[in-house]
């Protein structure tokens, strides 16, 4: 028995721990043989700008998709989140097979993380119920908001603004964004992550008509614009021409620079030249003038347009010590001042305000008291001395124990009857409100209510859109963003753009009772078109 024993460990012992130590090795490279079969989309996402956004404001989310499911696919990439109500935003999209591909669509600004937001692809459309898994990338949001003035800036030099940095210093809190020319969207909304936007030394004049649209728009709800001057300010102000404060017209040598040095308060290096643009004022005021205006301000909607006449990436300003001065006091005259606390509590946005307001259908009337009171009154009088009475003559009392309820269960059914009789059919209404910025230019919001008493589908299609949302409905208990399958979405029809067609469906269930409601933003228009 021992040498059996011996035997056996000499022998087969060695070689037991030989194909152990084999399997040990070959083991790591199941997993990822695993991984290299599964089949799914590839996913990449930034949220905002450089992931610099707003709370309380539209931003823009872009996805960047792979398909390597080996064949092509065709449905919605769909966007599920919480604010407080589930609902979701459903972009079509075509994906071909090992292809990456842009997806682009305004969304609001505010607190992402993994429990409130999803990212799917529904082949089919929104609630196919086809999904297609992610297998790489993280297919939810996370980041939170930034309080600081975020400064875009598009410009041949990336350090044409880093004056602003100089200016922390003196209370102002900026954050600058170089961005090419490809980064602007072309949706006004998702530009909200901006509160200035900088031009310089860029041309313009074949930018695509949707993004000067887009810088338009986002002027006209607020935002500021700066246009540089120099040698390059006439191919910089070409697409916005009848924007710029200036009109573009030839360049010159500044031949005195007092007023800059007594705003500096230091003298510029002597014996170089500096070159600015001239032009002729067309609107708004020179707030700034040597000679020929250094610079000029305009109103434009509800935001403003700010003209400077000088290349600041150009020697002598671009390291003049003066320079923080300079712009701090050109930037006074757009609104932006140094601040001690810049803090959001929260997020909002203006469509909460229409939820109140859709909520009551002037159309859907309660009862009258007078005649909900004079039933009651006769109810009583049926029911205690006129059935007792009748009773008592037929010697029948002993049956009021059960004509009573059936004389309430009938009184009851009267009362629906007559109490809904206004509620069995789909009735809708809609808001909406025009903001009047007082030089020519109207920001427009619209909303819709549709009441279904029978339950469905309800479908509002919107055209002209800018953003569109399900605003809340009267669902007593919220599933979250993990029990969306395209019962509460919005489907964006084309490219994010200031102008596109948007619909909006809420599956309403028969038990459910209230309105569905819907929510929109409407391109900017003159007050002469038609609103």
């Amino acid at each position: 028995m021992a040498d059996v024993l011996g035997r056996w460990i000499k022998v087969w012992l060695p070689a037991a721990l030989a194909a152990l130590l084999a399997l040990l090795l070959l083991w790591p490279d199941h997993p990822a043989a695993a991984a290299e079969t599964e089949t799914g989309i590839e996913m990449r996402w930034e949220l905002g700008f450089q992931s610099v956004y707003k709370e309380g404001k539209y931003t823009r989310l872009r996805l960047t998709l792979t398909n390597r499911t080996g064949r092509d696919l065709q449905g919605d990439v769909v966007f599920a989140y919480d604010d407080g109500f589930p609902k979701e935003i459903a972009v079509p999209a075509e994906l071909p097979a090992d292809t990456p591909m842009i997806v682009e669509m305004t969304v609001p600004g505010m607190v992402y993380n993994k429990d409130n937001n999803r990212i799917r692809f529904d082949e089919g459309g929104a609630g196919s119920g086809r999904q297609v898994p992610v297998v790489f990338g993280q297919p939810y949001l996370q980041g939170s908001g930034d309080n600081s003035t975020t400064v875009g800036v598009v410009a041949r030099d990336p350090d044409t603004m880093n004056v602003l940095a100089l200016l922390m210093t003196r209370g102002y809190n900026f954050r600058t964004i170089v961005l090419k020319e490809d980064d602007l969207p072309a949706d006004s909304l998702q530009l909200g992550a901006l509160d200035m936007l900088v031009l310089n030394d860029v041309p313009t004049g074949n930018w695509p008509q949707e993004r000067i649209d887009a810088i338009r728009g986002w002027v006209i709800r607020g935002g500021r614009l700066v246009v540089s001057g120099g040698a390059g300010y006439a191919k910089t102000a070409a697409a916005f021409a009848d924007l710029v404060p200036v009109a573009p017209g030839g360049t010159a040598e500044l031949e005195s620079a007092r007023i800059l040095e007594a705003i500096g308060e230091e003298p510029l290096p002597a014996g170089m030249p500096m070159t600015v643009s001239t032009g002729d004022l067309q609107a708004g005021i020179v707030t700034l003038a040597d000679g020929v205006p250094i610079s000029a301000v305009r109103a434009y909607g509800s935001g403003s347009v700010l003209y400077v006449a000088f290349d600041p990436s150009v020697e002598p300003l671009a390291s003049w010590g003066g320079g923080p001065k300079l712009w701090e006091r050109m930037l006074n005259g757009v609104g932006l001042h140094p601040i001690t606390v810049n803090v959001h509590y929260g997020y909002g946005y203006d469509f909460w305000q229409y939820d109140s307001i859709l909520s009551h259908f002037p159309s859907l009337k309660p009862p009258k008291i007078g005649n909900l009171s004079l039933f009651f009154i006769i109810y009583v009088l049926l029911a205690a001395p006129i059935l007792y009475l009748i009773l008592k003559k037929f010697d029948r009392r002993e049956w009021m124990w059960w004509l009573i309820p059936v004389l309430s269960v009938i009184c009851s059914v009267v009362i629906f009857t007559v109490g809904s009789a206004d509620k069995r059919t789909v009735k809708a209404h809609s808001v909406r409100t025009v903001q009047l910025s007082g030089d020519g230019w109207a920001d427009r919001s619209a909303a819709a209510a549709v009441f279904v008493p029978s339950g469905g589908k309800v479908s509002v299609t919107f055209e002209g859109a800018g953003f569109s949302v399900p605003l809340r409905d009267d669902d007593i208990v919220q599933s979250g963003v993990a029990g969306l399958r395209g019962d509460k979405f919005v489907r964006i029809d084309g490219r994010g753009c200031d102008g596109c067609m948007a619909e909006c469906a809420v599956l309403v269930h028969p038990q459910g009772v209230g309105a569905s409601r819907f929510f929109t933003r409407i391109r900017p228009i003159r007050y002469g078109d038609r609103l």
